[in-house]
């Protein structure tokens, strides 16, 4: 019976220790995933902004209704800033 009590202890602080690593392996940061490349968010444009150009963009007129395009390429941008790609 002498030997019981130093065995719990001993098997008591060994479930301790495998529950703190348990623990700290749950909640450590996750790294980045490897190989994937991040998106870039794509700038939206207002009115009087300058374009990638050079040009200013504006409003222009389309068969769609208005549009914002630049004076110096003719890019277009939709009234939400969004970019229209042109066929």
């Amino acid at each position: 019976m002498g030997y019981v009590l130093p065995a719990g202890f001993v098997v008591l602080v060994a479930c301790i220790a495998v529950g703190a690593m348990f623990v700290r392996s749950e909640t450590r940061p996750v790294d980045a995933p490897r190989g994937l490349t991040v998106r870039k968010l794509a700038r939206r444009v207002a009115l009087g902004d300058r374009c990638r150009c050079g040009g200013t963009v504006g409003i222009t007129s389309s068969q769609s209704g208005d549009v914002l395009g630049c004076t110096g390429c003719g890019r277009w941008w939709g009234m939400n800033g969004r970019s229209i790609t042109q066929p």
